[in-house]
């Protein structure tokens, strides 16, 4: 969108880009940046009401209430304090609230700033906050002259200000000026309403910095951020809600419900900017994927450390084949709710660029509810941006069940530690031998063995009561073996049947665990088969 203004209907026509893009900067604010990140609501109640026809040229209406006359100046030229009361005053008027405690704002956004008036502007304005109304008006100071700047070039020779200009004298000035207006007394106030209103106008009027056409532009970027599925697009949709919403303002007095206008241009997903709303999606999502895999919080006996972004680098969860690897790192992800980061737990691919892949379409698609896919390494670079480098907020990685050194190494190949997200996955001893030889300065080993004996009895208590004191002490050895342990409470917890050797236990877990698993994995069952020979002819059992 060029925003280059040319004399005449070049001029012109910058005006109302310029107003176009405030609008879709204010809609986008308040779809995007004005969140309720404590409840479940996703964005504030405010509403933008374009061309309103009580005053300003943009509303913003919620809890607060501001009004907001647009003023495109291309040149940069200096606002004089006679145009301001002739041209921007008696507009913002007719939206000023009969209810004096509605909290209202006034305010003129413009490309040129406030000319050699500034004292009456903090000094006068801005004081009457700190002042209080009366019929009188002795709170304004009749004798001080206020130094009221160069006179608008356009007025001639025309004398505007009193003289002397005091506080009271220039206060009546204005109201005399807004007072001419028709629109004004077709309001049918009475002079003490009108001028409480005007003290109210005064009081409340705020003239930002000016900003230019080409900074409200670069704004209105950087909040479609939040919920754009890439950069590259942003022009394109920039341009596209900028002219959907002058459609809209062609009727007047247009309602836009911010969130509703973005979903209704397909700017759908959760914004990045809410934070807060993420993590609870996260939070959603991961219990899903724990109930999936069987995992229960309330059966879990080992206390672990929940990982965090810092100079350990990276967590790795080592054990056997058995010893609850999975549980861990189910137990870590689950804990890992309560951190800066959102976890996002996902079971290995067998290749290092698929894991992440993965994680990318868990964040992206079910959390963000994005729709084209973005890299891994990009959606940490758009969260820099969005929320800025100084944040803590990013992803906590975990992968369950790395099997190859190759999966590992292609893992160890993104920069975990120059971002805000963090790595814990799970792998056996011999993977986790060789990251601790060659990877030293950026892992840590956490390592997952057997159930100590008071971790079993905990356990077993937990699934199946009081009945545990009954088990045989050979089997209850057997069932140090954290998988044995969850077998066996699964196939005998709930019945009134005794074992009477480990050996019923291998029968049944084999029987209702493994062999269905066979017929699809012959090769399987004959290494099976060759184990069983071998304890058969002598071997180690």
């Amino acid at each position: 969108m060029n925003t280059n203004a040319a004399p005449g209907g070049g001029s012109t026509i910058n005006g109302v880009l310029y107003q176009l893009l405030w609008t879709l900067l204010r809609v986008s604010k308040v779809a995007i940046l004005d969140l309720d990140t404590e409840s479940s609501s996703s964005v504030s109640s405010a509403v933008v009401i374009a061309e309103p026809s009580d005053g300003g040229d943009v509303q913003i209406d919620g809890d607060h209430h501001e009004v907001e006359q647009l003023r495109a100046r291309s040149n940069g030229a200096a606002w004089s304090l006679q145009e301001l009361i002739k041209k921007v005053l008696p507009d913002l008027f007719l939206a000023v609230s009969i209810d004096a405690e509605k909290q209202q704002t006034f305010r003129l956004v413009s490309e040129g700033g406030i000319g050699d008036w500034l004292s009456v502007y903090t000094d006068f304005f801005q004081d009457l906050r700190n002042r209080s109304w009366n019929t009188s008006l002795t709170e304004l100071d009749s004798s001080t002259k206020l130094t009221t700047g160069a006179r608008d070039p356009k007025a001639g020779n025309e004398a505007f200000f009193p003289d002397p200009c005091t506080e009271r004298s220039l206060f009546l000035k204005i109201c005399e000026v807004i007072g001419k207006r028709p629109t004004v007394k077709s309001l049918k106030l009475d002079e003490t309403e009108f001028q409480r209103q005007v003290w109210r106008l005064l009081e409340r009027f705020d003239f930002p910095d000016p900003i230019k056409n080409s900074d409200i532009q670069a704004k209105v970027d950087a909040l479609l951020l939040a919920v754009a599925d890439k950069e590259s697009d942003i022009p394109q949709i920039r341009d596209h809600l900028a002219i959907e919403l002058a459609k809209l303002a062609t009727q007047g007095n247009a309602i836009i419900e911010s969130a509703e206008f973005m979903k209704t241009h397909g700017l759908d997903s959760v914004p990045l900017t809410n934070w807060a709303a993420h993590r609870r999606r996260a939070e959603n999502t991961l219990v899903k994927t724990l109930s999936r895999r069987g995992y229960r919080t309330k059966h879990n006996v080992r206390q672990l450390e929940v990982p965090s972004k810092s100079s350990d680098g990276i967590l790795v969860v080592a054990g056997e084949s058995g010893c609850g690897k999975s549980w861990a790192i189910n137990s870590l992800a689950l804990r890992a709710v309560s951190s800066s980061q959102l976890p996002v737990l996902v079971e290995s691919r067998g290749d290092g660029e698929q894991d992440l892949r993965k994680v990318a379409e868990v964040f992206w698609h079910d959390i963000h509810d994005g729709d084209k896919l973005l890299a891994f390494s990009r959606i940490e670079k758009r969260l820099e941006k969005v929320l800025g480098e100084s944040t803590s907020a990013g992803v906590a990685v975990f992968i369950d069940g790395v099997a190859s050194s190759q999966e590992v190494n292609s893992l160890l190949e993104y920069d975990w530690e120059g971002g805000n997200s963090s790595l814990v996955f799970s792998c056996s001893p011999g993977i986790a031998e060789f990251l601790e030889k060659q990877h030293s300065h950026r892992v840590n080993v956490l390592t997952v063995d057997h159930f100590t004996l008071p971790q079993l009895n905990d356990y077993l208590h937990r699934r199946i009561g009081d009945a545990w004191v009954t088990i045989p002490s050979d089997i209850r050895s057997t069932l140090l073996e954290p998988l044995i342990a969850a077998s066996y409470c699964d196939l005998f917890g709930n019945e009134d049947f005794k074992l009477e050797s480990e050996y019923q236990l291998f029968q049944a877990v084999f029987k209702t665990r493994v062999a269905g698993k066979l017929t699809k994995t012959p090769l399987d069952e004959v290494a099976i088969d060759q184990l069983a020979i071998g304890v058969r002819d002598g071997g180690t059992y």
